[in-house]
């Protein structure tokens, strides 16, 4: 019996390390656990889908030869955005010679947007005519027939609806005399915001705009000039109104001062001061372009489409063509993901603790069971005594 017991103790002294072992690997697993969680990492995952796709804004915006010469010596900089949509009597019915969309004519005056002051025109700007791109080829895309003037063109950009463009950052030179062909290719982001990033989605209500990186980079831009020098830069068009714009005829000191606070904003990281994290969702256009010359004269013939035999001849020194078209069959969407969500922490700790709990359980059951067992063990052997000693 004493032998018995002895075996006993050792086992249960062997239980208790494993209880006390398992405890402290319950705990280390709990703290990896936490500390996997709230390192906050992800992972941007890709994939290439089929689909239909939303055909994006396109703005173009006409551009004189003197500016066109400026864009040419590679010296794009130079021009402000407010230079491409600067004040004038210019329509669309000017600029616009003809348009069509997947082989239809557009209808102009819904389809078409002024942006900014009055250079700059845009196509399926607003949400409130969804437009989809069925196959990839320049028939199912947007064809525009430009007035432009002579040596000069226009500026072409492509860019997601509702935010407003920049078209002396990006886009492409449509140049008189020349057929323009530009290719889209969508590019769906999704990013995390916090904990795990930070991204932002709402409006810019003051620029009448989506939310961009770029436009809030502009905005921001703004402040400090307002700030600094009491006025706004009046070559961009989205303003905030939260001052009025320098005049260089009416305040010199001020024009100075904000073209020297321009100067050295380019000189400084200001842009970590602004608040302008990249958009949580996201559609970008990736573009290839090319150009062909145009003959001597060119026929505007999309009258056909309306039962009419007549084609109207231009010169082609004013003339520009340009084609916007989807270039492929699929889009590649990124999206980025936890590498460590909250489901799956709590998954973790529960099936940790629902462990342990089933060890205690064990431990308990076999502990009470032992003891049983030793009870009927002494119970026997005082009734073996009591035999004897009868």
């Amino acid at each position: 019996s004493s032998r018995i017991m002895k075996i006993t103790q050792t086992l249960w002294a062997a239980i208790r390390i494993i209880l006390v072992i398992s405890i402290v690997f319950f705990l280390l697993q709990i703290y990896t656990f936490l500390h996997d969680y709230w390192e906050y990492r992800t992972w941007m995952e890709v994939r290439l889908r089929d689909y239909l796709s939303h055909f994006p804004a396109v703005t173009l915006c006409t551009v004189d030869s003197a500016k066109y010469a400026i864009m040419s010596n590679g010296t794009r900089d130079e021009l402000s955005s407010n230079e491409f949509t600067e004040r004038g009597n210019i329509s669309i019915d000017d600029f616009l010679l003809s348009c069509t969309f997947k082989g239809d004519d557009c209808d102009i005056p819904n389809d078409f947007q002024r942006i900014g002051n009055g250079g700059c025109f845009s196509f399926n700007f607003n949400f409130s005519k969804i437009r989809i791109s069925h196959q990839f080829a320049r028939r199912s895309g947007l064809r525009l027939h430009l007035n432009t003037p002579k040596g000069g063109g226009a500026r072409i950009v492509v860019h997601a609806q509702g935010v407003i463009p920049l078209p002396h950052r990006f886009g492409h030179d449509a140049p008189a005399g020349f057929a323009t062909t530009i290719g889209f290719r969508a590019k769906d982001i999704r990013r995390l915001d916090a904990p795990f990033g930070i991204c932002r989605d709402d409006d810019i209500p003051a620029l009448g705009s989506r939310y961009s990186q770029e436009v809030c980079f502009i905005d921001c831009a703004q402040y400090y000039l307002q700030r600094a020098c009491g006025c706004i830069d009046p070559r961009y068009p989205y303003q905030t109104g939260r001052s009025r714009a320098c005049d260089p005829t009416e305040d010199v000191e001020r024009w100075s001062c904000m073209e020297e606070e321009l100067k050295r904003l380019k000189s400084i990281a200001w842009t970590h001061d602004c608040h302008c994290p990249p958009q949580c969702a996201e559609t970008v256009y990736q573009t290839s372009y090319s150009t062909s010359v145009l003959p001597f004269t060119v026929s505007n013939c999309s009258s056909v489409m309306n039962n009419s035999n007549k084609c109207t001849q231009f010169d082609s020194s004013s003339t520009a063509i340009v084609e916007v078209f989807l270039e492929q069959a699929h889009y590649e969407a990124l999206y980025e993901t936890a590498v460590f969500p909250l489901p799956r922490l709590l998954s973790d700790i529960i099936r940790n603790i629902i462990l342990c709990l089933l060890i205690v359980v064990i431990i308990i059951l076999t502990r009470r069971r032992n003891g049983e067992k030793k009870t009927n063990i002494t119970v026997e052997m005082e009734e073996r005594t009591t035999l004897n000693m009868d």
